[in-house]
């Protein structure tokens, strides 16, 4: 249901032509799918880290959009905040002495993304 909401309101906002609602729009959905496909790999990424991924691809999609950047420098920007949220929660859980598991993933995705958008709408 939430991912229905999410691609209503990005498709309204494309349709009342929002400067960068494509993009993020493009961006969102390549966060739904590899989100999606990591979940289906191993459970152990929730549903909930899936939905927020939907926000975090609209929310650098657009911040690309505005820094005057097309979908490629978003989708790069996203690899990169990606990989900077894997390595981030690997180096926490090999610290932690709770199992893997029990590590969030989220935190660090959203900080790795907030640096990403900060760094396309420059």
């Amino acid at each position: 249901m939430t991912v229905i909401a999410f691609a209503v309101v990005a498709l309204g906002a494309e349709i009342a032509g929002v400067r960068g609602a494509r993009t993020a729009l493009a961006t969102a959905g390549l966060w739904f799918g590899v989100l999606t496909l990591v979940h289906l790999l191993d459970p152990h990424l929730g549903p909930g880290d899936v939905k927020l991924g939907i926000v975090l691809g609209l929310v650098l999609g657009w911040a690309a959009a505005v820094g005057g950047h097309g979908t490629s420098t978003a989708s790069v920007a996203s690899a990169g905040a990606f990989l900077a949220a894997c390595v981030a929660t690997l180096v926490i859980a090999s610290r932690s002495a709770t199992p893997a598991a029990g590590t969030p993933f989220a935190p660090a995705l959203v900080t790795a993304t907030l640096v990403a958008a900060v760094g396309v709408g420059v």
